[in-house]
C-alpha cells in the first residue's frame, strides 16, 4: 500500500494536473503524440479521461510478453483521483502500438466510468460483470468487447492516415 501511495504522488508531480495520461517514456510520449494526430477515436477516448477522475500512467511493458499490454488492476484512489497503470510493449509498428495503446485506454475508460470501482476487488468485479468470458488465456485476464472495437477502429484509422493519397 505505502509503495502505491508513493507511485501516486510520484505520478502527480511529473506531469501537468491538466493531462490525464501520462508517461515518463519518451517512444511512449511519441506514439501517444502520433496517434492523437492520427485518430480520431484515440482522441474521443484521451478527452474523455481528460475529464474524469482518472489518471492513467503509461510505461513499458516487463513482463507478460504474450500480451501488447494491459490494464494493471491496481487502483490506487487518493484525494477524489484514481490513479490506474497501463503497461505497454512499445516496440513494432506505430500503428499496432497506438491501437493497443487505445485498448488499453478504453479499458481504463470503463473504469473511469464507474466511481464504485476504486480497488482491487471493486475493479475485478466491474470486469467480470462487464467483461468477455474465456476471452483471456492469462489467470485474472479481461476483456470487453469496447476494448477490442477501439483497437480494430484505430487500427484502421493509423493504417489509413499513413496510406499515400492518389
Amino acid at each position: 500500500m505505502v509503495a502505491a501511495i508513493f507511485f501516486a504522488l510520484a505520478v502527480a508531480a511529473a506531469v501537468p494536473a491538466e493531462h490525464h495520461i501520462r508517461s515518463g517514456d519518451a517512444r511512449i510520449q511519441h506514439i501517444l503524440v502520433q496517434g492523437l494526430e492520427q485518430s480520431p477515436t484515440l482522441h474521443r477516448l484521451v478527452e474523455a479521461l481528460d475529464r474524469s477522475d482518472v489518471i492513467v500512467y503509461i510505461d513499458e511493458q516487463q513482463r507478460l510478453p504474450a500480451l501488447g499490454g494491459y490494464l494493471s488492476h491496481r487502483v490506487v484512489a487518493l484525494g477524489g483521483v484514481r490513479y490506474l497503470r497501463v503497461k505497454l510493449n512499445s516496440t513494432g509498428p506505430i500503428s499496432r502500438v497506438t491501437a493497443v495503446l487505445a485498448h488499453e485506454l478504453q479499458h481504463a475508460l470503463e473504469v473511469a466510468q464507474v466511481a464504485e470501482a476504486r480497488d482491487l476487488a471493486s475493479l475485478q468485479q466491474l470486469f467480470e460483470k462487464v467483461g468477455l468470458a474465456a476471452a483471456c488465456e492469462q489467470e485474472g485476464c479481461f476483456e470487453t468487447r469496447a476494448a477490442r472495437d477501439v483497437e480494430h477502429e484505430v487500427q484502421g484509422e493509423m493504417t489509413r492516415f499513413r496510406r499515400p493519397v492518389r
